[in-house]
């Protein structure tokens, strides 16, 4: 399965896979990183682990194995060298990295010293707060968000307050236990606007169970997986009315993954084939019918439509002809968005605005993206099925999450891929079986042929593509330095000026900020050639 893919501004060859290569391996990189800062996880000189962000200088950020600086899943805008080390217990800055504002010393590693350890600090944090999963005193696991006070972000192992992955903003005291059953707040924390106990863990306490609640949920709508009368399952969608959320046991109304704004009562029922409204809920703009059961209904089955879809491109689960799954995103065109049972192409959760043909398919066993799909910011193959697939299972990363840091409980190795931000050139972030270059989610908008390939190996041009404004080239020119100029222009089947005739545009006063940067770019390849 391939990675997450690449985002804006990603050069050549910069995404590769994690199977050790030269450069740009692992997770991604982020704004700001040179070549061979980010590597693969498997000890290489510099860049290894989840990757640099903003403002990390090279060798800051290199892998797990131990290195002198910059190890683990990377450094937060703000780091100084030093402070952003690996997990094998150096002095400072170990882990998962400093978020703004953090001072030295307050980002230490998991392996027990005296702060800072584990995920890392947010925003706001004080020293301290933040150690490591050995069973410290405070602030210990994933790491306290924003608006936290002291102790309230604890280790796994069941202490009083604040454990598990971590409280959202809005959180009190005790909100947010561990994974070992204690009276509240347990399992992966509550979402923005919950309410104390309303997010237990998954033994099936009486309410707040399973994934958590969405904003706007009331006590009660999200419990356990278990069957309880009402808001079970993943959780109920902003706008979502109590009992509108049930369980996936067959409930008249609101079961599933839940509505989204927009849909009235009744609309968004159970998996069990009602007429209108089932499976994951109808997007805003659809109307009523067109968001119908898993069952195999003429129009809007599966998880529903998104904005922009027509009537009939969002069909069920049963193998209808088009728009089957989740259903499409904006943008996605007839038939790419396709059902669970094994169709060609566009299955599972569906595809995100200007994702390519086939790269999301279903929960039928098919080869990549199974389980109940992506959110916004995740990888591909993060969130499989719970059937103990290899990566990326439980419950699955919300936005900002790291890849397969959520993956399944059943105790896999390690964390890998939360994917690179801006800023990333191509070719770092590849795929997990070893392509070439660039696979992964894929590219946004506006990608240039040859970019983003698919994750079956495809040549050019697939995957999610490129967001909005990326440069053909690259916004740091990293795509000079992976294939040459000339290599990267006739992929884009655009003519190729001559190298020597840009340098000379340069001698005589050219200011463009781009291409005088193009034109450093190729004298340094000149010179380490």
């Amino acid at each position: 399965m391939a990675g997450e893919g690449r985002k804006k501004g990603m050069g050549r060859g910069e995404r590769r896979e994690w199977g050790g290569e030269k450069e740009g391996d692992g997770e991604w990189r982020k704004k700001g990183m040179g070549r061979g800062e980010r590597r693969g996880w498997g000890g290489e000189k510099e860049g290894d682990g989840e990757g640099r962000k903003k403002g990390m200088g090279r060798g800051e950020r290199r892998g797990w194995g131990g290195e002198k600086e910059g190890n683990g899943e990377g450094r937060k805008k703000g780091m100084g060298r030093g402070e952003r080390r690996g997990w094998g217990g150096e002095k400072e800055g170990d882990g998962e990295g400093r978020k703004k504002g953090m001072g030295r010393g307050e980002r230490r590693g998991w392996g027990g010293e005296k702060e800072g350890d584990g995920e890392g600090r947010k925003k706001g944090m004080g020293r301290g707060e933040r150690r490591e999963w050995g069973g410290e005193k405070e602030g210990n696991g994933e790491g306290r968000k924003k608006g936290m006070g002291r102790g309230e972000r604890r280790e796994w192992g069941g202490e009083k307050e604040g454990n598990g992955e971590g409280r959202k903003k809005g959180m009190g005291r005790g909100e947010r236990r561990g994974w070992g059953g204690e009276k509240e707040g347990n399992g992966e924390g509550r979402k923005k606007g919950m309410g104390r106990g309303e997010r237990r863990e998954w033994g099936g306490e009486k309410e707040g169970d399973g994934e958590g609640r969405k904003k706007g949920m009331g006590r009660g709508e999200r419990r356990e997986w278990g069957g309880e009368k009402e808001g079970n399952g993943e959780g109920r969608k902003k706008g979502m009315g109590r009992g509108e959320r049930r369980e996936w046991g067959g409930e008249k109304e609101g079961n599933g993954e839940g509505r989204k704004k927009g849909m009235g009562r009744g609309e968004r029922r159970e998996w069990g084939g009602e007429k209108e409204g089932d499976g994951e809920g109808r997007k805003k703009g659809m109307g009523r019918g067109e968001r119908r059961g898993w069952g195999g209904e003429k129009e809007g089955d599966g998880e529903g439509r998104k904005k922009g879809m027509g009537r009939g491109e969002r069909r069920g689960w049963g193998g209808e002809k088009e728009g089957n799954g989740e259903g499409r995103k904006k943008g996605m065109g007839r038939g790419e968005r396709r059902g669970w049972g094994g169709e060609k192409e566009g299955d599972g959760e569906g595809r995100k605005k200007g994702m390519g043909r086939g790269e999301r398919r279903g929960w039928g066993g098919e080869k990549e993206g199974d389980g109940e799909g992506r959110k916004k910011g995740m990888g591909r193959g993060e969130r499989r099925e719970w059937g103990g697939e290899k990566e990326g299972n439980g419950e699955g990363r919300k936005k900002g999450m790291g890849r397969g840091e959520r993956r399944e409980w059943g105790g896999e190795k390690e964390g890998n891929g939360e994917g690179r931000k801006k800023g990333m050139g191509r070719g770092e972030r590849r795929e997990w079986g070893g392509e070439k270059e660039g696979d992964g989610e894929g590219r946004k908008k506006g990608m240039g042929r040859g970019e983003r390939r698919e994750w079956g190996g495809e040549k050019e041009g697939d995957g999610e593509g490129r967001k909005k404004g990326m440069e053909r080239l690259g916004k740091r020119g990293n795509v000079m330095e992976v294939g040459g100029v000339g290599e990267r222009q006739e992929e884009e089947g655009r003519k190729v000026a001559d190298v020597s005739q840009l340098a000379d545009k340069n001698e005589e006063g050219l200011t463009n900020n781009h291409e005088c940067g193009f034109i450093s770019n190729q004298k340094k390849a000149r010179k380490a050639a």
